[in-house]
């Protein structure tokens, strides 16, 4: 696929003839001004697919056009989502712990632990006859 940019202008404009048949072209806002040129190219368009095998005589200016944004800026905007999915769902699990009010579980056993170590004294009424 080719595309001259614009550039290449004052050199096209002293050309008699030019033939671009067989080039598949990029028909995009870089190569509007070929349209400005009283050439006849024979070259078709290739991309974008709906201009596709369209010869460069009948594309109309307007259909010359490029896209609003770069292609990272999709990507950049596909990361953030991840990582907005990915702390919404981390913010979700924290939320539903056990542990949500702030009650840190002790891994030792001590005085205080629900696995201390519990003396039964016998009944002493059990004793009594």
């Amino acid at each position: 696929m080719g595309t001259f940019n614009a550039t290449l202008a004052p050199l096209f404009k002293q050309l008699t003839e030019l033939d671009l048949n067989g080039t598949p072209l990029n028909c995009d806002c870089e190569l509007v001004w070929i349209k400005e040129l009283a050439l006849e190219t024979s070259g078709r368009c290739y991309n974008p697919s709906r201009l596709r095998g369209e010869s460069l005589t009948n594309v109309e200016k307007s259909d010359f056009s490029c896209p609003h944004w770069p292609h990272w800026v999709g990507g950049l905007f596909i990361f953030g989502l991840i990582l907005l999915c990915a702390a919404g769902i981390y913010a979700v699990v924290m939320c539903l712990r056990p542990n949500r009010g702030g009650v840190t579980l002790r891994r030792k056993v001590g005085s205080g632990s629900p696995y201390a170590r519990v003396t039964i004294e016998p009944n002493r009424q059990e004793n009594y006859y």
